[in-house]
């Protein structure tokens, strides 16, 4: 292991990660990743991105291969709920000659040597973790360790990644301010959507448009959707709750005035508490939305709509909804059965 003198304090280093990683690229993400760690002057620091998405997407791969790809170390640092600030930084070891021997986190080791770090699932990571690493995100470009007693600055070629697995999202999919008075309410509007076996969610509906008088069917449009990989709407036994005994439920109670955006979001965060929310919409969440998240420990990621595909909003902006009597229902279900396609003409 190597080792390193700060401030007449010896560190021992962590080792680098030796995983190959490929990654075969699309959308120009390696090209995004490395434009973010560009570094255009001395005074201007380099960005500190973030990737999100869901487990099994490739985010750490995509960070590794471009890391190695510059020709950097690549050190990963996995953030769990239980992670301490000491845990981020320096840790003495009581060696077997009786010593005590700083060892360098995988943080402070890539901080010395210029390395690229990836901070894995990022979003467990409690608050005041993340405030020892504050100076580091920033133009101080440090971060100090009370334990060892020493500040370490960080190499000019030091490069920082992020990581997140986020499962709870919003999606404002028509409003260009929060302040619309669908959104507050001024219009009455129901709680809506199809089940889903592994995703959780509730929509605000729209104006309804009839596409077919019998059996009836109309076709929703969603105008604000709540959503999560954590529940399904539904759940057959009792053993774990429902998303829809845990939110939708809460929903339908509001009344009058506390029916609004606001009361929404509380609902939907005391459910995502401790966990982040991305918020995709055409303006930016205010200060108001951030202090409804932090009652509950959320931390909202806002994301502009159009990072969304066009062709994805339009499939999944809408669903058709039918009114079946019994009789039509069991003619679906024996003709789904069949493998016989097309609506159910005259049957009543």
């Amino acid at each position: 292991m190597e080792t390193v003198s700060i401030d007449g304090v010896a560190l021992t280093l962590a080792s680098p990660d030796d995983h190959e990683s490929q990654w075969v690229d699309y959308n120009d993400y390696v090209r995004q990743l490395e434009a973010a760690w560009l570094r255009l002057s001395d005074v201007e620091p380099p960005l500190n991105p973030r990737l999100i998405g869901e487990s099994g997407l490739g985010k750490t791969t995509l960070a590794c291969a471009v890391g190695r790809k510059l020709g950097r170390d690549v050190y990963l640092f996995q953030c769990t709920m239980d992670t301490r600030p000491e845990d981020l930084l320096i840790t003495p070891v009581l060696t077997g000659d009786q010593r005590i021997e700083y060892r360098a986190s995988p943080v402070v080791s890539a901080i010395l040597r210029g390395g690229i770090l990836l901070l894995d699932e990022g979003n467990w990571m409690p608050e005041r973790s993340w405030a020892s690493l504050a100076p580091l995100m920033d133009d101080r470009r440090y971060v100090e360790s009370a334990i060892a007693g020493v500040k370490v600055k960080a190499h000019p070629n030091f490069r920082l990644c992020v990581t997140m697995y986020v499962t709870n999202g919003i999606i404002d999919w028509e409003h260009e301010s929060e302040f619309d008075d669908r959104l507050q309410c001024w219009v009455d509007n129901g709680w809506i959507d199809p089940d889903r076996l592994h995703v959780g969610s509730a929509s605000r509906d729209g104006p309804y448009v009839q596409v077919r008088a019998n059996p009836e069917v109309r076709q929703v449009r969603r105008e604000f959707s709540l959503i999560t990989l954590d529940r399904p709407t539904w759940l057959r036994g009792k053993d774990s709750p429902s998303f829809h005994d845990e939110v939708i439920e809460k929903l339908i109670k509001l009344h009058g005035s506390a029916d609004n955006l606001y009361a929404w979001l509380d609902v939907f965060f005391a459910f995502c508490a401790g966990k982040p929310v991305v918020y995709y919409s055409r303006y930016v969440p205010s200060p108001q939305i951030h202090r409804v998240a932090w009652r509950h420990r959320v931390r909202v990621i806002p994301v502009p709509l159009k990072r969304i595909p066009q062709q994805l909003l339009r499939r999944v902006r809408s669903f058709l909804f039918a009114s079946l009597s019994r009789r039509q229902w069991e003619v679906m279900v024996q003709r789904v059965a069949e493998g016989r396609a097309g609506w159910l003409g005259g049957e009543t």
